[in-house]
């Protein structure tokens, strides 16, 4: 059972009022049965009537069938604003009655109008305007469209152990930084590594939580494949390299790890890409093709619009204060943005 009480002033009364009139309507009766119980309402008196206060006491069962109200009438006003109410509560319910009378006193005066019902303008503010549906024409869900399982290292009789060679982790990415198949995904925002582990993480992570009927995701790294090399406890030092004891996989800023695309939005996906990436050994963000461009753009804006003459990149090009003999080959060649002694993440 709803039971509510509303005050609703529409006109503030000069005369003394009449008596109350209540009166029962049901929700499925039509507007023209209504016009014509207001007509005899009008005929029924000598003079013209309109409510100068109206006390509506909604009260409607469990289906929502009928609701009663309390009308005061008062004189001096035109019956049309009477009309107007009645038809609001009709055609849009307790909310639309309550729009009705939150209008201008000239609206509710009768003023004609050449569009809405009773010759009274309807404004149309309150009104929700819903985003067109996507369009996921052209977009084919693989037959397998869960993350593949990636070998733990590549299958070769000798593989060669090779150096530490950290240039593959530094500076920015130039392969895999754009989408490809999907339309989300996740970006590193640093360098670093990534073991099998981490793949299986990726992998258990996104393909329980994604769904396969109407998503798919794909790798945009390779399997692990460079050797690192490790000496067991206790080992003396010299007697050459150690053995090969696990492989990663390089990956550098600004490269994309996996891609989700399929019949879904962003805010399906965010969550566990979120979660996913948290848990990877560098920094990274879950990313969709339109908040990467605006990353970038934003980036771009930085540097466009940046006021302080004194960059990092004119400092170490004027060689001041002699500080190129603190820098490595790496701040000189990046200019302090990826990596190194002098490296921030802001830095513009």
């Amino acid at each position: 059972m709803y039971e509510s009480k509303f005050l609703f002033p529409i006109a503030y009364p000069r005369y003394s009022a009449t008596a109350p009139v209540s009166v029962l309507f049901s929700r499925n009766q039509n507007v023209a049965a209504l016009v014509s119980w207001v007509r005899s309402l009008r005929s029924s008196h000598r003079k013209r009537y309109c409510p100068g206060r109206l006390d509506p006491l909604p009260s409607q069962n469990s289906r929502g069938e009928a609701i009663t109200l309390s009308i005061t009438l008062s004189e001096r006003y035109t019956s049309p604003s009477l009309l107007v109410f009645l038809q609001g509560w009709l055609v849009f319910g307790v909310k639309g009655m309550w729009r009705l009378v939150r209008r201008p006193l000239s609206a509710l005066a009768g003023t004609p109008t050449p569009s809405g019902f009773g010759g009274i303008k309807i404004l149309t503010a309150g009104y929700r305007k819903y985003d067109p549906l996507p369009d996921y024409t052209g977009i084919i869900i693989p037959e397998k469209p869960k993350l593949k399982v990636v070998e733990r290292g590549p299958n070769l009789i000798r593989v060669r152990r090779e150096p530490r060679n950290l240039r593959d982790i530094r500076g920015p990415s130039t392969e895999a930084t754009e989408f490809t198949e999907g339309k989300f995904g996740i970006v590193a925002m640093d360098g670093g590594y990534l073991r099998w582990i981490h793949f299986e993480m990726m992998r258990l992570s996104i393909n329980r939580h994604m769904n396969p009927k109407t998503m798919f995701a794909v790798w945009r790294v390779p399997a692990p494949y460079k050797p690192i090399t490790r000496k067991g406890l206790g080992h003396r030092m010299g007697g050459g390299k150690g053995a090969i004891d696990h492989y990663v996989t390089a990956v550098k800023s600004g490269r994309l790890i996996v891609e989700i695309g399929g019949h879904c939005e962003y805010i399906e996906v965010k969550h566990f890409l979120t979660q996913v990436s948290k848990k990877l050994p560098f920094k990274a963000h879950a990313v969709s093709k339109e908040t990467l461009q605006e990353m970038r753009d934003r980036e771009e804006e930085r540097q466009r619009n940046n006021q302080n003459p004194w960059t990092f990149e004119r400092i170490i090009t004027s060689n001041m204060l002699g500080i190129r003999k603190y820098l490595s080959p790496y701040d000189l060649m990046y200019k302090g943005r990826y990596l190194g002694k002098f490296y921030l993440p802001d830095r513009v």
